[in-house]
């Protein structure tokens, strides 16, 4: 693999995922491949990209396995204030995105079994939905 920060990577993980989703793929691949020693070094673009909450504890955990934690980009010191207000907007925008979504799959189902009911008998469906002409 090429050359990254000066390092040679050894696992390169881009999930598009909250860092307050526990189910990543890439960060259990991560913490797995920690416990079997297989990199010395984690570099994360931010502590918030690693994880939104416990952070801390994924760096002790790593450590525990002669792994350091490195970021690429510098945070910005942040009032207590402002961490807090991030951390509510965080929240309610992960359990927003679930709420909707569980909306969303009801809806996909309830149109998938229209749909199927439909279709199963071309007698009773209405014109063009049982067609296998086009």
């Amino acid at each position: 693999m090429s050359d990254l920060y000066g390092y040679d990577p050894v696992l390169v993980v881009a999930e598009q995922a909250s860092g307050i989703n526990d189910k990543r793929r890439g960060l259990w691949r991560v913490l797995r491949l920690a416990e079997k020693r297989g990199y010395d070094v984690l570099l994360i673009e931010s502590p918030d990209r690693l994880a939104r909450f416990g952070y801390r504890y994924l760096v002790e955990y790593v450590r525990l396995f002669d792994v350091r934690v490195e970021t690429t980009q510098e945070t910005p010191c942040a009032s207590l204030e402002q961490e807090l207000a991030r951390d509510l907007i965080t929240i309610v925008t992960v359990f927003s995105a679930r709420l909707y979504g569980r909306r969303s799959k009801g809806l996909r189902k309830k149109i998938a079994e229209t749909i199927h009911t439909h279709t199963t008998d071309p007698e009773e469906a209405p014109h063009g939905i049982g067609d296998q002409n086009p």
